[in-house]
């Protein structure tokens, strides 16, 4: 006993000196979003994904939120007790409330749309928001606290955003229109303006709209003015074709910073920043101002701006590191030389596993090589086994690296400063060729065993990103060749052989797409698959055969010694041959053994014999597969997971399984792909200048801000906030999937009178062919609508949960002309979703123009709309443009509210044809020829503020060939070609990669087109149905062609 007793007590002692030290005490960075409080003494904010507060003077912070979801835009009540906020705990946005100093939160709204608070009344009463509910447009709503009803206080077709009262309460003022905050520099006519609105009456009032974004306005403390972030100067951004390189030195004026505005819309500069933009300011009734800089809080108070230090200490969000097993999802699967085991990718990482499994419990694991939260992909193994190699970003760019198998350690091949990708060993295992990006981009080839730097023997400059100039290539079987696609002339793909000296030879003649280039085993054929006409895969002999194709037998003769590949490349496209017409759609194999090809169609493997004409499908769900050596086996990736097949009889497939056991840091998964987003708009944004901006130094000033990022919504924003400086169109950053999956609320099918406060819901009206038009379903304009499933209803949140999860199901509702359910009838019919009752919607609006057009010109004169640009789009034009045109004197056609797409080229193909004659036959009517599709009448093109990219190209186009008069708004300048990917982490990330200029040279981004006629569109028409636009389109056409 006494040794335990001696034991114990040393214990105490040393645990006494070796207790944990002090948190460090830094200031953070990161913050988002400060709201001061009505005193200014505090000021809440957002940070890791929850909701702060911390004396206006700076110190410790408190938590006020703790939630695993994003907590965003706290607003403060009018007494400084209760703070409201967003979150999507529940798989959208709604507003919730909080007691400041602790207690239960409280949910406020609960629809399935996204309600974003915004302000909260001076009189405590009622919270302001944005949300959608039964309308398509972004509209204010206010909600009573107490009693959750809510109303609308204005809509308008443009949106609004971050409206907040005046300090009286009456007046609104709110954020009409505009870009994405994200992109505080766009000047256009997409731009914000400030707009006031009056809360009883819902009437708007523009009072300042100059083509510079307005955003985040609030009134001062006396009602007299309103602060808003703004720039003075254009910030130059898009450059001309063929003209040097945009250069600018950045001032206060040219930096979004705050102003202050007048009621006459007339402001001055109130901040100084240069370079780095103000966001998020807060004013309160103190007259303080907060506002976000730099990832760091500003207070202005007393005439002095002040950067506040902020401490916090809280746990995080989620456990930084995460234990995952995986037993499928692999990525890719390479069996070794020896045929014994796989490496394989999951996760990003590098793994092996036996083939042949050992007995006991843990026979499936897998063996973890790389450690790493990037990117390790592309993986060979090396001809002796000893090493795998393989693509990794882990210095930074995309590189080539060996990694030992055994003691895994990672040596770097090549070090270039632009990424490498695509890498394939040679047959003989000597040799690596791997493509790689930017301006001495090309093929590369790496002597393994000489170990010297690659040499490029295939020229290719470009981003080679997603297919736009690399293409495929394969090894001949002796080493000495390769067969490559790449993107040539015309955007066509062309085929070449090259030596390793580094000299091409186009064998590819026609001006059709070729791909996938492989080798017969025997080296007497390159194989290849073609477009056209004849598409289909093809053999072609590398020497001249010494019959005709047709006569020509092909037979296979295992070879007895080395293949030796010799070509003659004299007309030697003339000796193709199509050996079969299935699709081909990579990993073409040719066995040495049978001279068998196999490759894949989709995802299915595929085996053809040697002259193409036995093809049938061996298995589906393979992703990629290799050969083995003996010609018994394939190995490879089927749904997930590494396989065998055992060739003959019935194909035997051996799944090889794996348990992959590995611990993610979620932080450093996403630091990388911070790094892998930056890295990826290097080399492939279309603008090598970037706009003029300094890209390596928006990356030194953004990556310290991942320390407040706690919540994949933050990282996204973040991205959206960086890319956001280049001011480039098309470059928006999607969430990594994750959260709760939200509800789904159906639409009751009518409009809501905001007008009417009593018991029930009053509708309004409702749309062409919705259930409640129909003789035994109607429900007219101004009756009322009691109760649905027998829940008595109000406009209130409780609405919501009736409506919840009920689309395609039957509603019942009680309806009667007046507000009581006295002599009320029950009406029953399908609930719509919210899509299918915005489609009704838009069918109506377009039938309604349709007629207007008609019956002011006689039904001389058709009309289309196109809603988007996409191949849905291309086929419902076709339809209908050639049916209303027939037999008109002109048409309209609209691209108003179009979100862009890829068909503007082939519109303007069609409407720009003109007859060259007439055909009759016998009895019939005379037909203009071409007898399809031909159009030499006047038309317009209406076009507005919400036309986009491919919407934009389209007018312009119509004009630039004289084919229309465009008349509306000048577009808002989004017009980039543009891909899209994902990161490490999943998050989803457009890549503007191609820009769009004009005959003359100007850009299409960033300089929208102008009308030739230029006709606003108030709200207050658009609401009351009134279009001028449409009528002056009308009036125009009239003076063409006549009113007779």
């Amino acid at each position: 006993m006494r040794f335990c007793f001696v034991s114990i007590a040393a214990l105490l002692t040393v645990s006494a000196a070796a207790q944990i030290g002090v948190p460090e005490s830094k200031s953070i960075v990161g913050v988002r979003r400060p709201a001061l409080s009505p005193d200014g003494s505090l000021v809440a904010f957002q940070y890791r994904g929850d909701i702060f507060v911390v004396d206006a003077q700076g110190g410790t912070a408190r938590q006020v939120t703790n939630h695993v979801e994003l907590d965003t835009n706290p607003i403060w009540s009018p007494d400084g007790k209760w703070i409201a906020f967003s979150s999507d705990r529940n798989g959208n946005y709604d507003v919730f409330a909080i007691p400041v100093d602790g207690g239960e939160t409280r949910q406020l709204t609960y629809s399935s749309g996204n309600e974003i608070a915004t302000d909260w009344s001076p009189d405590g009463r009622m919270i302001t928001f944005t949300a959608r509910r039964d309308s398509p447009w972004t509209g204010i709503y206010v909600l009573d606290v107490q009693t959750l009803k809510f109303k609308r206080v204005a809509e308008d077709y443009q949106g609004f955003a971050n409206p907040r009262f005046s300090p009286d309460g009456k007046m609104i003022v709110a954020q009409r229109h505009g870009f994405p905050w994200t992109r505080p520099r766009y000047s256009g006519s997409a731009a914000a303006q400030i707009s006031f609105i009056d809360v009883s009456s819902g009437k708007t009032t523009i009072v300042r709209s100059n083509g510079f974004q307005h955003l985040w306005p609030q009134f001062a403390p006396d009602g007299k003015a309103v602060y808003a972030v703004t720039v003075g100067e254009l910030t130059p951004s898009s450059p001309w074709m063929n003209k040097p390189p945009i250069t600018f030195e950045d001032s206060a004026n040219k930096t979004p910073n705050l102003w202050l505005f007048g009621l006459d819309g007339r402001g001055r500069r109130v901040t100084n920043s240069i370079g780095e933009p103000i966001r998020t300011p807060s004013v309160s009734r103190s007259g303080a101002i907060a506002y976000e800089l730099g990832g760091k809080l500003h207070i202005v108070a007393n005439g002095k701006d002040s950067e506040i230090s902020i401490r916090v200490y809280a746990d995080p969000k989620q456990n930084a590191k995460t234990t995952t097993v995986l037993t499928t999802g692999a990525t890719e699967a390479v069996v070794s030389p020896d045929e014994k085991s796989f490496a394989f990718v999951a996760n990003s990482e590098i793994w092996t596993v036996p083939i042949e499994k050992p007995t006991g419990r843990n026979k499936d694991d897998a063996q973890r090589l790389t450690e790493y939260p990037g990117i390790d992909e592309g993986i060979l193994w090396s001809a002796d086994g000893k090493q795998i190699y393989f693509i990794s970003d882990r210095d930074f760019n995309q590189r080539l690296y060996a990694l030992d198998v055994e003691s895994k350690k990672v040596t770097s091949i090549w070090m270039g400063s632009d990424d490498a990708f695509g890498a394939q060993l040679s047959p003989d295992g000597k040799k690596i060729a791997f493509w790689t990006a930017g301006d001495t981009g090309g093929l590369y080839v790496y002597d393994t065993e000489a170990a010297t730097p690659p040499t490029l023997v295939y020229a290719q400059p470009g981003s080679q990103f997603f297919g736009t100039s690399a293409g495929d290539f394969a090894w001949s079987p002796d080493s000495k060749w390769l067969a490559v696609t790449a993107q040539k002339t015309g955007s066509v793909w062309w085929l070449e052989i090259v030596d390793l000296a580094g000299k091409a030879r186009k064998v590819s003649r026609l001006n059709v797409d070729y791909a996938n280039p492989a080798w017969s085993a025997d080296g007497k054929f390159l194989y290849y698959s073609r477009g056209g006409a004849a598409a289909g895969f093809y053999a072609l002999p590398l020497k001249p055969e010494d019959t005709a194709p047709d006569e020509n037998e092909m037979k296979y003769e295992e070879p007895k010694d080395p293949v030796i590949v010799e070509i003659d490349f004299n007309e030697i496209w003339r000796r193709e041959r199509r050996l079969f017409t299935n699709p081909v759609s990579g990993n073409v194999k040719s066995d040495i053994k049978s001279g068998k090809i196999f490759f894949l169609s989709g995802n299915a493997l595929m085996e053809s014999s040697y002259d193409g004409k036995s093809v049938r499908q061996l298995t589906d769900s393979v992703s990629e597969f290799t050969l083995g050596k003996d010609g018994k086996n394939i190995f490879g990736l089927r749904a997930g997971q590494p396989f065998r097949m055992t060739l003959g009889g019935n194909n035997p497939i051996t799944t090889v399984t794996f348990r992959a056991e590995y611990i993610q840091n979620l932080d450093l998964v996403r630091k990388a792909a911070f790094v892998q987003f930056w890295r990826t708009y290097n080399r492939a944004f279309y603008d090598g200048n970037f706009h003029g901006r300094d890209w390596a130094n928006i990356r030194t000033r953004y990556e310290p801000l991942m320390d407040g990022v706690g919540h994949r919504l933050e990282f996204a924003e973040l991205l959206n906030m960086m890319v956001g400086e280049l001011e480039g169109s098309h470059s928006e950053v999607s969430a990594a999937p994750g959260g709760v999956q939200g509800p789904s609320d159906a639409h009751p099918g009518f409009l809501f009178d905001y007008s009417y406060t009593g018991p029930g819901i009053r509708v309004l009206g409702t749309f062409e062919r919705a259930p409640a038009t129909y003789a035994k379903t109607e429900i007219k304009p101004g009756e009322y609508v009691l109760a649905i499933n027998g829940v008595d209803v109000t406009l209130d949140e409780r609405l919501w949960d009736v409506l919840r999860n009920q689309s395609g199901r039957d509603l019942v509702l009680t309806v009667n002309s007046t507000p009581s359910k006295t002599g009320a009838r029950q009406v029953k019919y399908g609930a719509l979703s919210s899509g299918s009752f915005s489609q009704l919607r838009y069918e109506q609006w377009v039938v309604r123009n349709r007629k207007s057009v008609e019956a002011a010109s006689n039904s001389r004169f058709g009309y289309v709309h196109i809603a988007g640009m996409g191949g849905g789009d291309r086929t419902r034009f076709e339809e209908e443009f050639w049916e209303e045109a027939n037999g008109k004197a002109a048409m309209v056609i609209d691209v108003r509210f179009n979100g862009g797409g890829n068909i503007a080229d082939s519109l303007v193909d069609w409407l720009e044809r003109k007859p060259h004659g007439y055909y009759k036959t016998r009895d019939s009517h005379i037909e203009t020829a071409p007898s399809d599709r031909v159009w030499d009448k006047p038309i317009v093109v209406l076009h507005n503020e919400n036309s986009f990219s491919n919407a934009e190209m389209f007018p312009y186009s119509m004009r630039q060939r004289g084919l229309a008069t465009l008349i509306g708004m000048p577009t808002p300048g989004y017009v980039i070609w543009t891909w899209g990917g994902s990161l490490v982490d999943g998050t989803r990330i457009r890549l503007p990669m191609g820009a769009v200029w004009r005959l003359d040279g100007s850009p299409m981004e960033n300089l929208g087109q102008k009308p030739d006629i230029e006709v606003p569109w108030p709200n207050e028409d658009y609401m009351a149905g009134k279009d001028p636009q449409l009528e002056r389109a009308i009036q125009e056409l009239l003076k063409k062609i006549g009113r007779n």
